[in-house]
């Protein structure tokens, strides 16, 4: 597909005008890396301290590497930045739904939030740990029927195994 977004959040007080230097930034660094065509920045993104790089590969006849290597070298780069908080949402065919595209997510539903953000919470800090996951985060939301959104990305290869969280 060759499109997937970088998020970043600044810390808490950076003003628009900073973040849209810090993506701005961000993007020259990684404008360089093999296969990206185009970025598109975005800052101040449902927050001040909240951004978006919008990237666009080469098409694959005219690129020599994979959106999986791309991704890579733009998370080696991220790395150096670890104040950014940063993720990245890719496009793909199974859909996305409301946490950004994650490639692999889970919904847990249940009647007790409380339950339901603490069996998120340990799955999520049991699935950090794996090299070969590249990131994992929980978020909460709040309906009539309580659901915890636990987005889960794998790296390229990696399968997730059927566990139970008790």
């Amino acid at each position: 597909m060759g499109e997937f977004t970088i998020h970043i959040d600044a810390p808490e007080g950076t003003a628009l005008e900073g973040m849209g230097e810090e993506t701005n930034r961000l993007s020259k660094e990684i404008r360089s890396i093999e296969g990206i065509a185009h970025i598109q920045t975005l800052a101040g993104a449902g927050r001040l301290n909240h951004g978006h790089l919008f990237i666009q590969l080469q098409p694959l006849s005219e690129r020599k590497v994979t959106q999986d290597q791309v991704i890579a070298r733009i998370r080696k780069v991220l790395a150096g930045h670890p104040s950014y908080k940063p993720s990245i949402t890719m496009r793909t065919a199974l859909g996305g739904g409301e946490q950004g595209n994650f490639p692999i997510q889970a919904n847990v539903r249940g009647p007790e939030m409380d339950r339901l953000v603490d069996y998120s919470m340990r799955l999520g800090r049991r699935a950090s740990p794996n090299p070969r996951r590249a990131s994992t985060s929980a978020t909460r939301k709040c309906t009539w029927t309580s659901i915890v959104s636990v987005p889960l990305i794998w790296a390229s290869g990696c399968r997730p195994s059927a566990r139970r969280c008790d």
